[in-house]
This record gives structure tokens, C-alpha cells and sequence, in this order.
């Protein structure tokens, strides 16, 4: 079928009309806890394309990282002589890298290009997506946006690929899953739905492009299964409603699985036998062009096709884990003064030598509400506006090269 035909005595192709096509999604999740984004290296490139008559001269792609605030924390360029009419699909990637040390809150990641005439048509010049930099929350997308099933029918799996960070001074342990789901009527009632979510450590010796990965079977020999859960739906549970499933570690039969930094993990939620005909919640708002989800099938194993912009909602959360300082700072490294606060907290911070550390004020639970990475530290008073706490206890912990302190304070207003 046409529409909209139109009729030109002459070619209204205009003379200048750069394209920017396909682009980067340098994060490897939507949103990353703040204590793990600095895994994630930057890396940016697009593609370009040149729908006018006349060659480009003086091309230049630019990719930008802006803050919250609209603020420019990361700036890049890669020109090209000229790009002649017609040329679709060019590559151009950027020469430098960019090491996210952001704290919490929602970046977005811009392409823009340019030549040195006037486009004809400037609103396919720019393009870009955004994340999130979180408290404690891993996730592919922003919310669900469709469900899913694979076509081959039967039990299967999805599963979503998250690193730990390799630079962290702390550890963290995985505490919850949260996901959705959708039925169609008249097969099951989703409050009679019950599912299986697993967290499986991907073995290191599982090269970083899972060449050598053995998809074949749910519990592939690649994989190191460390924590379940077994979920039913409650009474009243409606479509794509989120739900949070506590995770257990398989060693010790407590909540939370401790995870090792550096650490590749799948998190997956299984639907079996008559749970099968249920859909797993999915959007297709960011486009990764990496391993990100996964599905498994008997049919297929672990690596069903689905496209780059596939993404389940499988969230994962982490808690920083507080319980005991293996090696143990001296007392002079870290001082709560005063102690109980109202809404500053300062840190009295002491060591002989200019030392890296990272601070991190948590909730007695482990959860994180700060992270703050300083280098140089000698002695220092460190003050956090700390408004939004309400009265309780909490933790202040700071981390480095040689060890821990956690000292406890109190929030009374």
C-alpha cells in the first residue's frame, strides 16, 4: 500500500541532508548502582549517513554524556575530509573512552553531527538515550513495555547478564529479583502462577564474548547456580505489576547470596509446566549491542534469538554487606562527630600516608543511600547533608586498599 504520494517536477532531494543512524548504548544496563557503574567503559560511535545530493565536507560526530542538570561530564568528536552524496550506513567511531564515576541520579548519553553546511533537515542530527545511576537496583529497562514468550512453546527461561564491578573496595550481596509477568484469560489466573528465579555465577574461565559458553542445558557447566528462590503470585496480582522475590543462597539458606567483584551473574526466573503459557514481561525501549538478556529453551538452550532491543525485566539488588570488618582499620581512620545528628553527618577521617578510599553511608539493613569516592585522604572532616534520613540507626563505612571501618550513628530530629 502507498500513502501520501506526492509529485515533484523536479528531485526534492535536498542538497544537504546528513543522517544520524544507529548509535552506541555504551552502558551495559539502563541502571547500574552507583558502588558498580565504574565497570562500565564508555565507548561511542554511529552511524551516518548522507541522504542529500551533494558531498559532505567537514563531517563530525559528536557524542556527549550529560548529568542530570543538563551538565556536560563527557565530551568527544571524530571528523571525516567529506562524505560523498549518497554514502548510507557510514561508521565513525570516536577515539576516546569515558570511565563512568558518577554518583546517583539520570545521565543521558547524545550523538549529534554536523558538517560546515546548513542540513536541510536538522531533526535526524541528534539522537541518544538515557540511564540511571541507583542506589542499589541493576535493571535493563526503564518499565515494561510488552511480554513474551518464546515461539517454540514449552518451560523456558529468561535471564539477565550483570558484572560486579572490579574496582570495588567493598563486598555486596545480592538480596531480591524484581519482575513482571502477564497471562492471557483464560489459561491461568496469574494469582495462581508460580515461578522459579535463580542467580547463577557465569565461571571465569567463560570468555568475555561467551564463545566458549555451553548453552545446552539450564544448568550449563558454565554456570555456578548460588541462589534461589521458589515465587507464587499473591491474591489480586494484575498484569505487569511489578514483583519482588527474595533471593537465597544455596550454602548458607539465608537471604542474600554474596557476590564477587569482577563477577559475571545471570539472574533468571524460570516458568514451568502448566506455569509455561505465562509471558515474561519485556520492553524494547533500549537497544544493547552486547549480551544483555538471555532466554533458554530445551529447543534452543541458553541463547534463543530475540533482537539487540529486547530487554527482560529482571531487576537485581544489591546490599552492601556491613556485618564485620575482616581487617579492621585503626580506630582513628573513622569518627561519627557528633553522634546522635539531626541532618549533617561529619566524618572525621585519619590516616598517615595519602590514601583512596570509598565512604559509604548505609542503612543498618545494608542498603546504600551514599557513596562518595575520595583520593588523597589524610586527615579530613568530610560533612553529608543527609536531610531525607528519618530517625534510626545507620552505618558509616569507609574502605580501602588495607581495610574497613564501619562505625554506627544515629539519626534523631
Amino acid at each position: 500500500m502507498l500513502d501520501d504520494v506526492k509529485v515533484f517536477a523536479e528531485d526534492p532531494t535536498p542538497n544537504n541532508d546528513l543522517v544520524l543512524g544507529d548509535f552506541f548504548y555504551p552502558v551495559s544496563s539502563y541502571a547500574t548502582p552507583e558502588s558498580q557503574i565504574a565497570t562500565d567503559t564508555f565507548g561511542f560511535y554511529a552511524f551516518v549517513s548522507n541522504r542529500g545530493a551533494v558531498d559532505q565536507y567537514k563531517v563530525t560526530l559528536f557524542a556527549f554524556v550529560f548529568d542530570t542538570l543538563n551538565n556536560v561530564v563527557f565530551e568527544d568528536s571524530a571528523a571525516i575530509a567529506v562524505l560523498p552524496a549518497g554514502y548510507l550506513d557510514t561508521f565513525i567511531q570516536l577515539p576516546n573512552r569515558y570511565v563512568p564515576e558518577l554518583g546517583i541520579g539520570r545521565y543521558s548519553v547524545v550523538y549529534a553531527v554536523f558538517s560546515d553546511s546548513t542540513d536541510a533537515r536538522p531533526d535526524d542530527n541528534v539522537d541518544g538515550d538515557f540511564f540511571e545511576v541507583t542506589a542499589n537496583r541493576f535493571a535493563k529497562e526503564r518499565g515494561p513495555t510488552s511480554a513474551s514468550q518464546p515461539g517454540s512453546g514449552g518451560d523456558y527461561a529468561f535471564a539477565n547478564l550483570y558484572q560486579m564491578s572490579s574496582a570495588s573496595q567493598e563486598q555486596y550481596r545480592a538480596v531480591s529479583f524484581v519482575f513482571a509477568t502477564a497471562v492471557n484469560p483464560g489459561t491461568i489466573p496469574l494469582e495462581d502462577l508460580e515461578v522459579t528465579a535463580s542467580l547463577f555465577k557465569v565461571k571465569d574461565e567463560v570468555l568475555p564474548d561467551f564463545s566458549n559458553f555451553d548453552e545446552t542445558a539450564f544448568m550449563s557447566p558454565s554456570l555456578d547456580w548460588v541462589g534461589t528462590a521458589g515465587y507464587e503470585f499473591p491474591t489480586g496480582a494484575a498484569n505487569y505489576e511489578l514483583q519482588t522475590v527474595e533471593i537465597v543462597d544455596l550454602t548458607t539458606g539465608e537471604v542474600g547470596v554474596l557476590l564477587e567483584n569482577g563477577a559475571r551473574y545471570f539472574a533468571a526466573v524460570e516458568y514451568a509446566g502448566v506455569n509455561n503459557v505465562a509471558f515474561h514481561a519485556t520492553s524494547d525501549e533500549t537497544t544493547h549491542y552486547f549480551l544483555s538478556t538471555l532466554v533458554y529453551t530445551e529447543a534452543t538452550g541458553w541463547f534463543a534469538g530475540y533482537s539487540d532491543d529486547f530487554n527482560a525485566v529482571i531487576r537485581m539488588n544489591i546490599d552492601l554487606v556491613t556485618s564485620i570488618d575482616e581487617k579492621p582499620l585503626p580506630e582513628t581512620a573513622l569518627v561519627v562527630m557528633p553522634n546522635p545528628i539531626q541532618t549533617e553527618l561529619n566524618l572525621q577521617v585519619g590516616f598517615d600516608q595519602s590514601t583512596d578510599a570509598t565512604i559509604t553511608i548505609a542503612e543498618v539493613s545494608g542498603r546504600v543511600i551514599k557513596i562518595d569516592r575520595r583520593k588523597g585522604l589524610t586527615n579530613e572532616l568530610l560533612t553529608y547533608q543527609l536531610p531525607q534520613l528519618a530517625n534510626g540507626l545507620y552505618l558509616a563505612r569507609i574502605a580501602t586498599a588495607q581495610g574497613t571501618s564501619t562505625k554506627k550513628f544515629v539519626v534523631q530530629k
